[in-house]
């Protein structure tokens, strides 16, 4: 029902909503995406050959100051000083895309360092030295083992404190 041909087949691209990926989407561009989407399908039942696009306006200075006030937000996670100047983004969303970016630094942390730990290995074969154990030491604190052995010489009085920190009493032995 409602099928006409009105449109011959002529291809039509309507673009709409193309908000720019700065933020997230609001009434207006909610409307627009109501209102290109029925336009769109109007036009396909009249017989149009309908092209629907998104213009995704990544370029320019919007974007630039999205990356800056990433970056900002990303520094103040840190305790650095944020500066997002009178162009920068201050939503919500800025601060949560800092934190995501700041929760990768493990993948960094594990790619650097088996990277790095593999150049060390070849030059170490290199120079006919091989080892029979790569002992991490991150398996050591993963395992809890220098927590129970804190714990084990401040309850057995091994240990003092001074300037914020745990001494080993090394006198006594």
């Amino acid at each position: 029902y409602g099928n006409i041909k009105v449109g011959q087949g002529q291809n039509v691209n309507i673009e709409f909503v193309s908000a720019n990926p700065t933020g997230y989407l609001h009434i207006g561009h909610c409307r627009g995406a109501a209102y290109g989407d029925s336009l769109a399908r109007i036009m396909k039942k009249a017989g149009y050959n309908v092209s629907k696009e998104f213009y995704v306006n990544d370029a320019g200075n919007q974007i630039k100051n999205l990356g800056h006030s990433i970056y900002e937000r990303y520094k103040e996670l840190f305790g650095l000083e944020c500066n997002l100047g009178e162009d920068g983004y201050y939503g919500k969303e800025i601060i949560t895309i800092a934190q995501m970016i700041k929760d990768e630094l493990e993948f960094f942390r594990v790619y650097g360092t088996n990277y790095l730990l593999n150049g060390l290995k070849n030059d170490l074969i290199d120079f006919n030295v091989e080892f029979d154990t790569w002992f991490s030491e991150k398996s050591l604190y993963a395992s809890n083992a220098v927590q129970e052995t804190i714990d084990f010489l401040v309850k057995n009085n091994f240990t003092y404190e001074q300037d914020g920190a745990i001494w080993l009493k090394t006198v006594d032995f």
